[in-house]
């Protein structure tokens, strides 16, 4: 169901910072300041766990729904450009 981004242009994420990460290397991406309550293209999830974040490409409403329940996690709302050309 939930598709991973787990590297750009053949270069891997780093288990951790994420979307400091994914914010300075990728041009135009940008941070949402809280979570959108309707789908839109483009739309990352990174969530912040103990050892590791893990990047989720939101590919519809329903997967931005699941996401956007509290489980207690961080996650921080990402627009990256091209998303979809990066998930596995």
């Amino acid at each position: 169901m939930y598709k991973r981004i787990t590297e750009i242009d053949g270069n891997p994420l780093p288990n951790k910072f994420k979307t400091d990460y994914l914010l300075k290397r990728m041009l135009g991406a940008y941070s949402l300041r809280k979570p959108p309550v309707i789908w839109r293209e483009n739309l990352v999830c990174v969530i912040v766990n103990m050892a590791f974040e893990e990047a989720r490409y939101v590919s519809n409403q329903l997967e931005l729904d699941l996401l956007s329940y509290d489980n207690g996690k961080t996650k921080n709302w990402l627009i990256l450009p091209d998303a979809k050309k990066y998930i596995d």
